[in-house]
C-alpha cells in the first residue's frame, strides 16, 4: 500500500467494484456519494472514517469538535452530490478502555448539535475496544433534486469553488506546532486579540467545518452545475480528481483562489499556495456552464477560479498568466 497510495489502490478496485451492479444503483463507487433508487425515492449513501493520528489528536480540541467534524465530512459529500437532505445514520466507534466518558458524551452532544441543525437521526450502530479512537459513520440522504456527479465536465465550462481555500491546512499546521494552545482554550502564546482572532477561525475551520448542504441546493436549482465534489483532499487534488472523471483538463488561476483576511494575515505570500494544496475545507469544487457562471457568482458564496480545457492540456495551475509549480499533497499510505 505504500508503493500503490490510497489514489492507486482505487484505481484498481473501482472498475471490478463497478461491475454487474444491479439498475437500481444509479451511481456506484467513484463519487461522493452512491444514489440508490429504493420505491419512488433515490437515497444518497457515503460512508466516512476518523482515525485518531490520522484524521485527529485528542490534543487538539474537545470531543464536541469531534462529534461536529465526524457528522460534518459526511454531510459535505451529501452536498457534493447536489440537492440531497440528510435523513439518517449508523455509527460505529472504537474506543481504547482508558478514553474518559466525559469525552464519549461530548462527542456525541458535539454531533447531535449539528444533527439538529439539519435533521438528521442517529438510528444505531456498534461499540468496539480499540487500540486508538476510531468513528466510522454511515449517512443516508434523500434526493430531492438536480444531483451532481464528478463525471459532467465538458471543455469550455467555467471552474468554480464555494467558500474559501487553505484555511483549514493552515488551523493544521497550527495545530502541529508543538507549544502551540488554541487562543481561548488554555493558551500560552501572547497573542494580539487580531492574531489571536484570525488564528481561531483558522484552527476552527478544521475542527469544524460547515457542511455546504444549502448552497449546494441553491447551485442545484440553477440548472446549471455540470459535476462537483466537495474538496476534502484539497482543491488540487480535487481538480484532478473532476478531471480525470470528465476526461478532461483544466486551468486554475491560483490569483483567482478565494483566500480569507485571516488566512492572508496569517500566510502572506503563501497564502495562494495553501489555497491550491491545503486539505480539509470541505468546499465544493464544481464545473457549471460558461454562460451561467457570472450568474452564480451574483449569487455570493462562489467564484471563476478557472477553466475546463480538452483533456490533451492537462490540469495545470497559473499564477498571473504565468505557470507554477502546486505544492505536495497528502495522501494515505504515502509519506
Amino acid at each position: 500500500m505504500g508503493d500503490v497510495g490510497e489514489w492507486g489502490l482505487l484505481e484498481k478496485l473501482l472498475p471490478r467494484l463497478s461491475r454487474g451492479l444491479s439498475k437500481r444503483v444509479i451511481v456506484g463507487p467513484g463519487d461522493d456519494a452512491a444514489l440508490v433508487r429504493l420505491g419512488g425515492d433515490v437515497l444518497a449513501i457515503t460512508t466516512d472514517m476518523l482515525v485518531e493520528g490520522v484524521h485527529f489528536r485528542l490534543a487538539w480540541g474537545g470531543g464536541q469538535d469531534l462529534g461536529h467534524k465526524t457528522l460534518a465530512v459526511n454531510l459535505s459529500d451529501l452536498a457534493a452530490m447536489g440537492d440531497v437532505e440528510p435523513v439518517a445514520g449508523v455509527l460505529s466507534a472504537g474506543l481504547p478502555a482508558a478514553t474518559p466518558v466525559n469525552y464519549v458524551s461530548d462527542f456525541y452532544r458535539g454531533f447531535s448539535r449539528l444533527a439538529q441543525r439539519h435533521g438528521f437521526e442517529l438510528v444505531g450502530g456498534d461499540t468496539v475496544r480499540s487500540d486508538r479512537m476510531t468513528f466510522s459513520l454511515t449517512v443516508l440522504g434523500r434526493v430531492r433534486g438536480r444531483v451532481f456527479k464528478r463525471s459532467g465536465a465538458r471543455a469550455g465550462d467555467a471552474l468554480m469553488v464555494t467558500g474559501t481555500l487553505g484555511d483549514a491546512g493552515a488551523g493544521l499546521a497550527l495545530l502541529e506546532k508543538p507549544s502551540f494552545k488554541v487562543p481561548g482554550h488554555g493558551g500560552k502564546r501572547g497573542l494580539s486579540s487580531q492574531n489571536s482572532r484570525a488564528i481561531r477561525f483558522l484552527v476552527n475551520r478544521l475542527l469544524r467545518p460547515t457542511p455546504r448542504l444549502d448552497w449546494a441546493r441553491r447551485l442545484a436549482k440553477t440548472g446549471a452545475v455540470t459535476a462537483c465534489l466537495d474538496a476534502s483532499d484539497g482543491f488540487w487534488k480535487s481538480v484532478t480528481l473532476l478531471s480525470d472523471s470528465s476526461r478532461v483538463g483544466a486551468e486554475v488561476w491560483t490569483d483567482r483562489l478565494p483566500v480569507s483576511p485571516a488566512l492572508r494575515r496569517w500566510a502572506g505570500d503563501r497564502a495562494e499556495g495553501m489555497a491550491l494544496a491545503g486539505g480539509e475545507d470541505y468546499e465544493l469544487v464544481f464545473t457549471a456552464r460558461r454562460e451561467s457562471a457570472r450568474r452564480i457568482e451574483s449569487m455570493g458564496f462562489a467564484r471563476v477560479v478557472g477553466s475546463i480545457v480538452p483533456s490533451a492540456r492537462g490540469v495545470k495551475a497559473y499564477q498571473n498568466g504565468r505557470p507554477r509549480e502546486v505544492p505536495s499533497v497528502f495522501e494515505h499510505f504515502n509519506g
